[in-house]
This record gives C-alpha cells, structure tokens and sequence, in this order.
C-alpha cells in the first residue's frame, strides 16, 4: 500500500476531514490533497501527519510490515471501501464483482 493511501485510510479511521489534518498539521488543504494524490510529504511533516492519524512514520513511509500495522485499529469498513475503490479505479474491476468480493468480505 503506498504512503498517500496509507495516509487516506488513516484518516478515514480517525474520521478526519482533509480540511481537519490539514489545521492539525498546519499546512493548506491543498498539501493534504496532494500527498493523498501521491506526493511524498518531507521527513519532518510525516512525523506530524504520523502522530495526527495515530500511527508510526514507519507505516506512512510502507516501511513496517502492513498486516501489523492494520490490526492496530483501523475500521475494516474505512479498509473495505479503499479496497473496493482501488479494485475499481486501479485494477479497473467491473462495478458487479467489486461488489460480489465486498459482500464477501463483510
């Protein structure tokens, strides 16, 4: 999982806007827009975001070992539809199965 989704699903869990981690790391939305987009915000700003959302910088950079960092609280259904939307957008899976696998899953 790449760092902007990684920093997308963290945020969803924390039931945060982007307009609400962008005041807690006090930077414009639009940087917030961007990193989710896939820019990689400096050393010292994921240290911010990192205690913001509630997880380690190790697990922002995909340093740390997913599965670990996954199970430490994260809602399954904030994952579920980030599965679902990258089963769509990225890997261009038919609306009908995405669906089937998160019937599935749930």
């Amino acid at each position: 999982m790449s760092t902007a989704i990684k920093i997308k699903t963290a945020r969803h869990a924390k039931n945060l806007t982007q307009q609400q981690l962008a005041d807690a790391t006090q930077v414009h939305v639009a940087s917030v827009r961007n990193w989710e987009a896939g820019s990689t915000p400096r050393d010292a700003m994921l240290e911010k975001i990192a205690d913001v959302l509630g997880v380690s910088v190790d697990y922002l950079r995909d340093e740390e070992d997913e599965v670990a960092a996954s199970a430490e609280g994260y809602d399954f259904d904030v994952l579920l539809r980030d599965l679902a939307e990258k089963m769509a957008t990225q890997l261009r899976v038919p609306v009908e199965r995405v669906k089937v696998v998160a019937t599935i899953l749930s």
